[in-house]
């Protein structure tokens, strides 16, 4: 091995010491180098004492450093030998830059024997030591010429391999033992005498003994079998870390002419089979397999194009596709190709909902899924309590809420600290008294908060006050945002079903879709009582089924009615659009009349009974984001503003309803409209009496027009009171 030489230095030794470390001092080297500390300590020292050109002082330290390596016997590791080819050339070079020359030509001889083929090169040696080192190598090596057929083959001389073959390869002049191989050819052996100077010619040829197969499989860590014997797993080519590379070529040898079967596998990746016909002995490749992934499809239906799709946190590839549902108002299939496995399916589309579900995906199968997008109804988990009272309340509401239709619900209790996920700290809760709690607790932060860290419509967080009996607790109810400012509060107990039942009742009907719609005004007759017709919506079904001012009503379906709120109380007890039979008097005649109810829709302000507002906030807004909603958008919206106005939110209310466009052609519509912007418009501490006036003389200029559904109150009376309201205000200011 030549070396490349360094700048020259000042003295013989610097410059041999230059040259034995641009010999010697590779990384490589010096990460084989490790030995124990002993000895690497006394090498250290001696090696800087070298480099200071102290050849004198270092001498002895490197003697110790020789005998302690010696004393392992012939049997040393390269790391060793390494260790003590280095020790006696800085030996050498400490010896003869001194003037000490007794024992250089031992030395000399010692590491001609660790590395016959290290020459000294004359451009920085000395010329005197390059000569007397090539003295001592002519005397002890001799020179192999080897000659191999195939040429490829892998040599090994004394066991150890020489690899790339040279022309003259020096070695120790002895015997020595040449051994070659090659797949597909049986190894072979010579042995030689070589002499010292001399030159000793050995020519080997391999004898084919089999044929042979190469081939690489993309990606590496495929298994490989041949005729049902394991042959071994590819590995990634040098330099890749694996993922869809090809791997290094694996050779197969040691098989006959005839038919093979090959085999090749690799998890999640269709396996490659193949029957081949090896017809003489040579070697034969096949390049690269390719292995495929298992792939199977998930299709999709009724996605809207505009919700975000998510397979383990991650957006695949989507390929739309025409749907027989889209007549149904759903705008297609997704279709989605991916590997075998499992996954976690996310579908989210903003206030229409989420759909969640854990799939599995098989090769070459489809799976088919019905997209029903529903709101989502997250619970947060509880704050408060001990752990057993914690896992009571959660086990009463999620028994409960996770039977629940129309919500999707997502138990969130385990994804964190609350103390975290809902920013509430033990201290900010205090006692756990409600109303202590509501000023404590910066709520429009905590609904933010939660609802960038999870989808979701409604959330739900049960708090357990101190000094409450046990299993009594607090659920806060919110919507996300832009919902109400502060959510509501329910007292609940773990062991109440009636409570409970009440709470998942709501959940289950949050809003009421719609109510039958007779088409006319009645009054109680004052002499004999009945309900008396004194208005008729034209196009109404009462008007279709021949009802005129003044009719009274006697039976429906043959049960008698002594009044309007019996009739009405039977009226609404019907679907929409069924049937009703209906006996009328007309002056001095009874007629019989068929009448087929329509359907209206209403707003929150018919209901009697205490409603949760965020719950019906939440379903209004999915309701208004769903493009199959049965329900008008616009009377979801207005639901919104009238949550907005019990929570005495007027400004923020009548921004929202001066955005609603109702129907004008309706009973039930925009004069309803006007009327609650005119509502909020002139309440609060800072009212626009102005611009509420505009509204309500909108409301009263249409005729007809009702306030609550298509049968409800007249708007037009009670906006023409509030009218006056406010200019008895405006005089009395």
């Amino acid at each position: 091995m030549r070396c490349s030489s360094l700048a020259r230095g000042r003295s013989a030794g610097t410059v041999l010491a230059a040259w034995l470390l641009a010999m010697a001092l590779t990384p490589s080297m010096w990460a084989h180098a490790q030995t124990d500390s002993r000895i690497q300590v006394l090498f250290a020292r001696a090696e800087r004492l070298f480099r200071a050109g102290e050849h004198e002082a270092a001498v002895p330290l490197v003697d110790r450093v020789i005998e302690r390596i010696d004393e392992r016997g012939d049997d040393i590791p390269e790391r060793l030998r390494l260790l003590l080819f280095r020790s006696l050339t800085y030996r050498v070079i400490g010896r003869w830059s001194t003037g000490a020359r007794k024992g250089i030509d031992a030395d000399l001889d010692r590491i001609v024997e660790l590395d016959p083929r290290f020459e000294m090169s004359s451009d920085d040696v000395p010329r005197e030591l390059v000569a007397r080192f090539a003295g001592r190598r002519q005397r002890k090596i001799g020179y192999l010429q080897i000659s191999v057929f195939p040429a490829d083959s892998r040599v090994l001389v004394d066991g150890q391999p020489v690899d790339p073959l040279p022309d003259i390869l020096p070695v120790l002049a002895g015997e020595h033992n040449i051994y070659a191989d090659n797949p597909g050819f049986a190894g072979r052996t010579e042995t030689v005498r070589v002499r010292s100077n001399r030159t000793e010619g050995v020519s080997i040829e391999l004898e084919r003994a089999s044929a042979t197969i190469r081939l690489a499989t993309q990606p590496a860590g495929a298994t490989l079998v041949i005729d049902d014997d394991l042959i071994g797993v590819t590995v990634a080519a040098l330099g890749q870390a694996g993922g869809e590379e090809a791997s290094e070529s694996i050779v197969i040898e040691g098989l006959l002419p005839g038919w093979h079967e090959i085999e090749i596998t690799l998890p999640d990746h269709r396996p490659f089979r193949q029957r081949i016909e090896i017809p003489d002995l040579m070697d034969y490749d096949l390049g690269t397999v390719r292995l495929d992934r298992s792939m199977g499809v998930v299709l999709l239906r009724g996605v809207p194009r505009a919700a975000e799709v998510l397979m383990d946190g991650e957006s695949p590839p989507l390929q739309w596709q025409a749907d027989l549902a889209a007549s149904r108002g759903r705008e297609g299939s997704a279709r989605i190709e991916l590997p075998v496995g499992s996954y976690r399916l996310v579908i989210r589309h903003g206030a229409a909902g989420i759909y969640e579900s854990d799939l599995v995906v098989e090769d070459g199968a489809t799976l088919r899924l019905d997209v029903a997008l529903r709101p989502g109804l997250v619970f947060v988990g509880v704050v408060g309590g001990d752990d057993l009272d914690r896992d009571a309340v959660r086990t009463a509401l999620l028994t409960r809420i996770e039977r629940i239709d129309g919500w999707f619900v997502l138990d969130r209790s385990g994804d964190g600290s609350l103390e975290q996920i809902a920013g509430l700290r033990r201290s900010e809760m205090g006692t756990g008294d409600p109303e202590e709690l509501r000023e404590a607790v910066d709520w429009a932060r905590l609904q933010q908060e939660v609802a960038t860290q999870t989808s979701g419509s409604l959330f739900m967080l049960a708090t357990v006050p101190e000094g409450t009996p046990p299993g009594v607790f607090d659920l806060w109810l919110w919507s996300a945002p832009p919902g109400s400012a502060r959510p509501q509060r329910v007292r609940l107990a773990v062991d109440d079903q009636e409570r409970l039942g009440m709470l998942t009742t709501q959940l289950r009907e949050p809003l009421p879709r719609s109510r039958p719609w007779f088409g006319a005004t009645l009054i109680d007759n004052g002499s004999s009582g009945r309900p008396t017709v004194v208005w008729v919506e034209p196009t109404g079904p009462a008007a279709m089924a021949g009802l005129k001012v003044g009719d009274e009503i006697r039976t429906v379906d043959g049960v008698e009615v002594t009044g309007v709120a019996e009739l009405q109380q039977l009226l609404g007890a019907t679907e929409p659009f069924a049937g009703r039979t209906l006996q009328y008097g007309r002056g001095a005649s009874i007629a019989v009349a068929r009448l087929t109810l329509g359907s209206s829709p209403q707003s929150i302000a018919t209901l009697r009974s205490e409603r949760l507002n965020a719950v019906i906030w939440a379903a209004a807004a999915a309701q208004i984001a769903r493009a199959d909603a049965t329900t008008p958008a616009w009377v979801a919206e207005l639901d919104q503003a009238l949550i907005l106005m019990q929570g005495a939110q007027w400004e923020r209310a009548a921004e929202w309803l001066a955005a609603v466009r109702a129907p004008e052609d309706l009973p039930f519509g925009q004069s309803a409209v006007d009327y609650w912007r005119g509502v909020a418009l002139s309440s609060g501490p800072e009212p626009d009496l102005e611009a509420a006036r505009l509204a309500l003389r909108l409301a009263a200029g249409r005729a007809g027009g009702r306030l609550h559904h298509h049968d409800g109150p007249l708007v037009a009376p009670r906006a023409l009171a509030r009218l006056a309201e406010l200019e008895l205000r405006h005089h009395d200011s």
